[in-house]
C-alpha cells in the first residue's frame, strides 16, 4: 500500500515545520530546498493544508507558512483527511469486488478489515510531534 506522493511530501513538510519553530513563519522555497521537494508541487500541497487550516500563511518579506496549531495536536489522520487521502480506510474491497461485506465477503475481508482498523488507529493517535521527534 503506497500513499500518493502528495501525502508523503505533506507529512515531510509538516514534520519539518514541527522540528523548526512551529510558531515562526518559514519560506516555502527554503522548505522545498531543504527537503528536496519541487517548489511548485510543495506550494500546491501547502495551499491545500492552508485551506484545511492545518497551516497558516503570511505574505511579505517575513512571511511564509507555519503550523496552525501545536504539532502534538495534529495527527496523521488530520493530514489524510485534509488531502482527501483516506482511501485505505474506506469500505472498498481489496480485491476490487463490488460487493464485499460481513455478509458477502471476499477471502481477505476479515484480515483487510483488521488491517484498516489498525491503520486508522495508528493514524488517529500519531501526531506530528511524535513523527518529528523520530
Amino acid at each position: 500500500m503506497i500513499y500518493p506522493q502528495t501525502v508523503i511530501y505533506a507529512l515531510e513538510a509538516l514534520c519539518h515545520l514541527a522540528r523548526l519553530s512551529p510558531k515562526a513563519y518559514h519560506k516555502v522555497k527554503d522548505i522545498s530546498s531543504e527537503l528536496d521537494i519541487p517548489p511548485h508541487f510543495l506550494g500546491k500541497i501547502l495551499t491545500q493544508l492552508v485551506r484545511k487550516k492545518l497551516i497558516v500563511s503570511s505574505k511579505g518579506p517575513t512571511g511564509g507558512v507555519a503550523l496552525a496549531k501545536a504539532p502534538g495536536r495534529i495527527t496523521i489522520q488530520d493530514v489524510l483527511k485534509a488531502l482527501d487521502a483516506q482511501d485505505i480506510l474506506d469500505d472498498k474491497c481489496i480485491l476490487g469486488l463490488e460487493e464485499c461485506s460481513d455478509h458477502a465477503s471476499c477471502p481477505f475481508h476479515k484480515e483487510w478489515a483488521r488491517f484498516k482498523k489498525g491503520i486508522a488507529s495508528v493514524a488517529g493517535k500519531t501526531t506530528l510531534k511524535q513523527l518529528a521527534e523520530k
